[in-house]
């Protein structure tokens, strides 16, 4: 796999804005072993709402380097977003997070009002965060329906 972007239905951002905006996979090999991202947006000017992915998947050397990782990433995650919930996923297994930060939309302010919703999941030596970022009204079901539903996609092609 070497587009990132191919791995999410990018059409589930249509639910809040379906502006097609830019579309940035990459794919680097580093020394923590592959790592596959997309950044991907849908936004509009006028209306000034937003609906973005940002995906980050490592496949590491081995499950300890894993590991680390996804916790690092979980705690980065609660202590830079204020974090309005977050807590396990129990349906994804025990290595499966989630941390959601509410926003109020407000159209003279699009990226200050951005709420988040990231899932964070390891299984063995693959580690994937995928934050979904919504500048328009959304409940934490909403984004947590589609955050989730994508990072079961990823996982699956990946697991394969």
């Amino acid at each position: 796999m070497s587009n990132a972007c191919d791995l999410l239905d990018l059409s589930a951002l249509n639910k809040w804005e379906s502006t097609p905006g830019k579309r940035e996979p990459k794919k680097e090999e580093n020394i923590l072993g592959t790592e596959l991202s997309c950044n991907a947006e849908n936004e509009s000017s006028p209306a000034a709402r937003l609906a973005a992915f940002f995906l980050r998947v490592t496949i590491h050397k081995n499950s300890g380097e894993a590991r680390s990782g996804y916790e690092m990433g979980m705690r980065f995650a609660k202590n830079s977003s204020g974090a309005t919930s977050d807590g396990p996923l129990p349906d994804f297994g025990p290595d499966a997070s989630f941390v959601w930060s509410k926003r109020e939309y407000s159209a003279a302010s699009m990226l200050n009002s951005a709420s988040s919703y990231q899932v964070s999941l390891l299984s063995g030596s693959l580690e994937l965060h995928l934050v979904l970022s919504v500048a328009a009204p959304v409940t934490e079901a909403e984004a947590a329906a589609v955050a989730q539903q994508q990072a079961r996609r990823v996982m699956d092609e990946l697991k394969g």
